[in-house]
């Protein structure tokens, strides 16, 4: 992982970068982007690093500068459309869930019934408030105990909450590794299409993904212990789903 804005202020640091990466001998080179968009300088970067083949996805001169294009497909998840990338050498390669996993055993498992409520957000993610207020209004009829989370970057979002919320609410900060052992803290998570609710989901809680904005088809991940909100509530389907996972 690189930071090109931070490497752009030192051509010298990038060419050095860029020099270290080809001594490696890549024989391919994935462009990991959206599958409808293209960076200019991305797929350069990619081409400089002197791999046989550098593949990305076909968009407006793309394959221009890519020896290989693939034509992206934004009607699956984003990360099947990764995917895609590599299935240009193996057309039967299968997308999985993601996992995330940890080199040592200190992640306690939840052992209780509690759901984390995630209300960070930014952007058009941010839940509006009336959506808020009828998740736990559900939660609090089916008497299901629960806690509000947030990071501190989204102290601000609370300027326009409830106070009840905020004095609710657990602003985490720390690592990756303090995020997963909090949110194992819980059975099932709550949560808006953020970066936090791709963790929830490797790390294979039960999840309830709402979205009010961005497209669920691109981002959101399906199976039996997702479920989806998309911009409107369907009580008794929720409903099911809690009680499913939280007997």
């Amino acid at each position: 992982q690189y930071d090109q804005s931070h490497l752009m202020k030192n051509p010298l640091r990038y060419c050095s970068l860029i020099k270290y990466l080809r001594g490696n001998q890549y024989d391919v080179v994935f462009s990991s982007s959206n599958a409808n968009a293209f960076s200019v300088s991305q797929a350069i970067f990619a081409g400089l690093l002197g791999g046989k083949h550098s593949i990305g996805f076909e968009w407006q001169e793309s394959s221009k500068i890519y020896t290989d294009v693939v034509r992206g497909n934004t009607n699956i998840q984003y990360g099947e459309a990764q995917v895609d990338l590599w299935r240009y050498f193996d057309a039967d390669a299968v997308a999985e869930l993601p996992k995330i996993y940890f080199t040592s055993n200190t992640i306690e498992r939840s052992q209780n019934e509690n759901v984390l409520f995630w209300l960070g957000a930014t952007g058009n993610k941010v839940l509006p408030q009336k959506m808020i207020s009828e998740i736990l209004n559900i939660l609090d009829e089916n008497n299901i105990s629960f806690q509000l989370a947030a990071g501190p970057a989204d102290e601000n979002l609370f300027k326009t909450y409830p106070v009840k919320w905020k004095e609710k609410t657990i602003f985490l900060n720390g690592s990756l590794k303090d995020a997963a052992n909090f949110f194992c803290g819980y059975s099932m998570i709550i949560i808006p299409d953020t970066g936090p609710m791709h963790l929830a989901v490797a790390l294979g809680i039960p999840t309830v993904q709402v979205f009010v904005k961005s497209d669920p088809t691109w981002y959101a991940y399906s199976g039996n212990k997702n479920f989806i909100i998309d911009k409107s509530i369907d009580k008794n389907e929720l409903i099911k789903y809690l009680n499913k996972f939280l007997n």
